[in-house]
């Protein structure tokens, strides 16, 4: 395990891969490719967007979605910049959503859509640290200004620039905090459990060297991408795919 952070992991597997298919994903019942190369290209392009919005080093950002590429493609965008990912189940309730974005001091948060939305907007009196959010599909309502849509969002990135970008990356250690995985199933609120790069990136080695899985497999993942095992099966495939 020779990686320095996630963001060199994955850049490794992109420039070695470049056309191949990283990801596929059903829409209205057809299957869309997303290759190594798009993938990099969309997931800079998030990092530099969420630079544009001031999310510094070691910032927490939340998503609040079901498993999709836009999952996968933030979580590798804010780790790249030394951010922290803080995934939250899209099944938890207002109140339960409101109790992480605020125990993690989460500045900007992702919504997979209006039904997701909606419920941060009924708490959203009570989240005085959150500064964004961050709509996937659908139109921001007219009266809220702190939410932003995709399109828009991913415009914002164009105001950084390439070297203030790979300065950041550059910036990542391997003790660095990568992301807070808030437990299931334990008594009480959810504990927060805080893992390093160097932790994802040693889970994921160690897995690889004992399964048998090959580059040309392909990988279904139908766990939610907030439960810490469906991500280290994504950091997991990142290596198998070299």
């Amino acid at each position: 395990m020779s990686e320095q952070s996630i963001y060199a992991l994955f850049t490794n597997v992109c420039e070695k891969h470049a056309g191949k298919v990283a990801y596929r994903y059903k829409t209205d019942g057809l299957w869309n490719d997303v290759t190594w190369r798009d993938n990099r290209e969309m997931c800079k392009k998030i990092s530099k967007s969420l630079m544009a919005l001031g999310v510094g080093k070691d910032d927490k950002v939340n998503i609040l979605s079901n498993t999709r590429p836009e999952w996968v493609q933030v979580d590798i965008a804010t780790v790249s910049i030394g951010a922290v990912i803080v995934g939250i189940y899209a099944s938890n309730l207002p109140e339960d959503c409101a109790y992480i974005i605020n125990h993690s001091d989460a500045v900007l948060l992702f919504v997979e859509n209006q039904q997701q939305l909606d419920k941060i907007l009924q708490v959203q009196k009570d989240l005085p640290k959150l500064e964004h959010i961050i709509l996937i599909d659908g139109n921001p309502p007219a009266d809220a200004s702190e939410v932003i849509g995709w399109a828009d969002f991913l415009a914002k990135g164009k105001q950084v620039s390439d070297e203030a970008f790979d300065a950041r990356t550059d910036e990542v250690q391997p003790g660095d905090l990568a992301s807070i995985v808030y437990t299931s199933g334990t008594t009480g609120v959810p504990k927060g459990a805080m893992l390093t790069h160097e932790n994802l990136l040693f889970t994921s080695w160690s897995a690889a060297e004992c399964l048998a899985l090959k580059p040309h497999f392909e990988t279904l993942l139908f766990l939610p991408l907030v439960h810490v095992f469906a991500r280290i099966i994504v950091y997991f495939c990142l290596r198998d795919a070299v």
